[in-house]
This record gives C-alpha cells, sequence and structure tokens, in this order.
C-alpha cells in the first residue's frame, strides 16, 4: 500500500471527514429529488417548478463547496500545515462561509418564491 494512503487511513481526520460526507448525503440525495421533480413538473408547474429547481441547485452547489472545503483542507493543509498561517486559513472560512450564506439565501428566496408564486389554471 502507498505510504500516503497507509497514513491517511490511520489519521482521525481522515474518518472525521468520512462521517461528515456522510451526514450530508441526505441532504444531497433531497437535493437531487428536488431537482428531478422540479425537471418532471416544469410544463404543468411552470415558473414555481423553475424557481424550486434554480433553488436546489444552489443548495447542491453549497453542500458541494463545503465538501471540496473539507477535502481541501484534509489534504492540502493537515498534511502541509507549514503552508498555511492562522491569518490565510481565516480568509479562506471567511470567504467560504459568505459565499455559502449567499447561495442559501438566494436558495431559500426561490424556494418561498416557488411556494407561493402563482400556478397554471
Amino acid at each position: 500500500m502507498i505510504p500516503f494512503l497507509k497514513d491517511l487511513l490511520k489519521s482521525q481526520e481522515f474518518w472525521s471527514f468520512l462521517y461528515f460526507i456522510a451526514w450530508q448525503i441526505p441532504f444531497l440525495l433531497v437535493f437531487l429529488a428536488g431537482i428531478i421533480i422540479a425537471l418532471v413538473t416544469r410544463k404543468r408547474i411552470g415558473k414555481a417548478s423553475i424557481f424550486a429547481m434554480i433553488a436546489f441547485l444552489l443548495l447542491l452547489l453549497s453542500s458541494f463547496i463545503t465538501i471540496g472545503h473539507q477535502i481541501w483542507y484534509l489534504f492540502w493543509v493537515l498534511l502541509t500545515p507549514s503552508r498555511y498561517d492562522f491569518q490565510s486559513l481565516s480568509t479562506i472560512y471567511l470567504v467560504e462561509n459568505i459565499a455559502r450564506t449567499l447561495l442559501e439565501i438566494i436558495a431559500w428566496i426561490l424556494l418561498f418564491l416557488a411556494i407561493f408564486v402563482k400556478r397554471r389554471e
């Protein structure tokens, strides 16, 4: 086995990461189901379906940003700690959190629009 993988499988961070991903799988499945349902009902429901589809896509993107950040943190920061100082990590976390928050706010607004928009008769 490659020494890198052997060390990785022994690390607590790796198993914490897998736990984090496992915890997000139900949300990812709900977001994917929402996208599929919105696509299927698009012609019958109209705008509401489009709003819902865009909202679920944004929520899915937000989850992927979180997962990507966890992968980056596990493979680059923990394995090369000398390359990152506290200030640069704080800035990266701040930018990621702002981006995710904005995506999720927009997604929730779109979901509310999907609920309350006038439907086709």
